[in-house]
């Protein structure tokens, strides 16, 4: 804790809005891997079964809305 005072010369709370916002931003990047994660599942589940079938809408839906993610990020 002291390294912190001595770098923020005693002020800490100078450190509360740069903190939140990394959290923040790393909360938001969280969701493209999520998506990608159930891109998987989706394509994974088709070949899981013979009679499984592949839901391309919903697979669809996942790579528009990476797409725009890809998109707001840049």
């Amino acid at each position: 804790m002291n390294a912190i005072k001595n770098i923020t010369i005693g002020q800490t709370s100078r450190l509360h809005r740069p903190v939140g916002y990394t959290m923040l931003s790393n909360l938001i990047n969280i969701v493209p891997f999520c998506l990608s994660i159930e891109a998987i599942n989706i394509i994974f589940r088709a070949f899981s079964t013979k009679d499984a079938v592949l839901d391309t809408q919903r697979l669809w839906t996942i790579v528009g809305l990476l797409v725009v993610y890809l998109s707001v990020m840049l």
